[in-house]
């Protein structure tokens, strides 16, 4: 969840200009994105559905071009950038960017990067043949972690678009098989690099796989991909996709990578149906072993990953995995002393990790360990568990975090993006990586996100380091709306000033009028309205009412 990754998107400004935004990404490797630019039934039960059907000759390069020249379109998302440190500010950073999706069935569902249309609640695309007309589309479902999203064309656009494309059928490109391709394969990407008007197409070779973080393992390729390819389909000799552009490496030639469609199909059912999928986690760490470790540990000493940790609440602890166990199967893989396996379909090994997100989510996988010298066979469902507490949060897809503001002082529903932006920042203490933990994600918690320059706050930032807070006038608080309870229940000792103690045990106490004249100074040279809890501690403690 927590992104290291450096990666630059390219965007297509509201005026026109090109501008840079910097977003992190997964791995120590610096990587460029190549971005560009903006649930339902069973795929069986689909009007049209996802065409995968075999081609039995191989087709030439520009006929595969002429076939899905309308089927390759440019997508626009109009970015409305929210404000993780004040959300009442959000609205001040938009601009657009420039991608490219394409057609999987004739009833509008197209696919791109999830990181085409994060956070842009309007997301169009446009044809060439069209010129600039637009046609909106909606977001059906996304996979943020392996960078990849589900749209359609809404229903009351697409026979109009079909008219004026005066076709009967918009033509959907054939999702392929990844797992065939070999290296020095030849491979064809379609798109709009650098966000010009017409398709583009750009042919190189499979180099090879490499596993990218997050996304997982992917399909490096010679073939030149740009700013604006993001999205856009790779296609094999026989016309059929099999990847998805996502990555080029910065200040590189002829290293960029592509997310394999096999990847993709594993999740389609569900990206139908669910609006956002999350990755997998089982729940361990584990660690390299020696053969020497595991003769002391009286285990096999051909394999096996030690298990350092099982996290509380996880699947690994549901199916009764133990700190101490060594896993040596999975799937009836062996598992070497690094973690790797060898499948039967692959020319190389492949991270146990990377092999288990490419399996298809509420799939049982099977793991044989040893306990003690004792073998042990046991089973582990792959599947979303219940959202917790603290987790990640995908603007316009998802309800906004709960926040209030008082005398200069933001304090939010802690996510892992404040953790993220912490750690960007270098302000992250050690104590509060432990929210990345699914143990510490089960209940919610409290964070100063923002202090105002100005703010009789700022005078106690330094308590604020880490900025977790835990008691608000005496009283334990882990929600918003627990913060504005204790706010107004004032404090006991004094009810002239607001206490606050943070989860390492810093200490202020401010006068609450202070913070109640600063919130007025605030509102008016920021434009922004005073909250009910301000209004409410207006009338209580008899002050004038705060004017926005």
């Amino acid at each position: 969840m927590i992104k290291k990754l450096l990666s630059t998107m390219l965007l297509l400004s509201i005026s026109g200009q090109l501008q840079c935004k910097r977003t992190k990404h997964t791995d120590d490797l610096i990587q460029q994105r190549v971005p560009t630019h903006e649930t339902t039934p069973d795929l069986k039960k689909q009007s049209a559905p996802i065409a995968e059907s075999v081609l039995d000759t191989k087709i030439k390069w520009p006929d595969i071009c002429s076939k899905y020249k309308n089927s390759v379109v440019q997508i626009y998302s109009y970015v409305n950038v929210f404000n993780l440190s004040d959300p009442s500010k959000t609205g001040s950073e938009q601009y657009i960017v420039a991608g490219t999706g394409f057609f999987i069935s004739d009833d509008g569902y197209l696919l791109t990067n999830f990181h085409v249309i994060s956070e842009a609640p309007v997301v169009e695309v446009r044809f060439p043949a069209l010129g600039d007309q637009s046609f909106e589309v909606k977001i059906v479902g996304c996979f943020p972690e392996k960078d990849f999203a589900l749209l359609k064309i809404k229903d009351s656009s697409l026979q109009s678009l079909k008219d004026l494309l005066k076709v009967n059928n918009i033509t959907p490109l054939e999702l392929g098989d990844s797992d065939k391709l070999k290296e020095s394969q030849k491979v064809m990407c379609m798109g709009y690099p650098l966000g010009q008007r017409n398709l583009k197409i750009s042919l190189g070779n499979i180099s090879g796989r490499e596993s990218m973080g997050e996304i997982g393992e992917c399909a490096q390729t010679t073939t030149p991909i740009n700013h604006g390819n993001s999205g856009g389909p790779f296609l094999d000799e026989n016309g059929k996709v099999v990847g998805i552009a996502t990555l080029k490496v910065e200040n590189s030639d002829g290293i960029g990578y592509f997310i394999p469609i096999n990847t993709v199909k594993t999740s389609l059912d569900t990206l139908f149906t669910k609006k956002i999928i999350k990755k997998v986690l089982l729940g361990v760490d584990l660690q390299p072993t020696t053969a020497e470790t595991l003769k002391f540990l009286g285990n096999p000493t051909d394999g096996g990953v030690y298990v350092v940790e099982v996290e509380l609440k996880s699947l690994a602890e549901k199916a009764k995995i133990q700190k101490g166990d060594v896993i040596y199967e999975i799937d009836g893989f062996k598992i070497d002393r690094y973690g790797y396996i060898n499948p039967s379909w692959r020319d190389a090994k492949i991270a146990v990790s990377d092999y288990i997100s490419q399996l298809k989510i509420e799939s049982t996988v099977s793991l044989t360990i040893y306990r003690d010298g004792e073998k042990l066979s046991l089973q582990i469902q792959l599947k979303n568990e219940d959202e917790f507490a603290v987790k990640e949060f995908h603007p316009w897809l998802q309800e906004a975090p709960d926040f209030e503001r008082i005398g200069g002082i933001v304090v939010a529903q802690l996510t892992l993006n404040h953790l993220q932006h912490f750690i960007n920042e270098g302000h992250c203490k050690q104590k509060m990586l432990k929210y990345t933990k699914i143990k510490h994600q089960q209940e919610p918690r409290v964070i100063v996100s923002c202090i105002y320059p100005g703010s009789v706050a700022l005078d106690y930032q330094p308590q604020f380091f880490n900025p977790i807070i835990n008691m608000v006038n005496d009283i334990e608080v882990k929600t918003v709306q627990d913060f504005r309870d204790a706010v107004l229940a004032g404090n006991k000792k004094n009810p002239d000033y607001l206490t606050i103690e943070t989860e390492d045990g810093f200490f202020a106490a401010i006068p609450l009028k202070d913070l109640l004249d600063e919130e007025q100074s605030i509102s008016q040279t920021n434009y922004l309205q005073e909250s009910n809890l301000v209004k409410q501690l207006c009338e209580k403690y008899s002050t004038s009412s705060i004017e926005s």
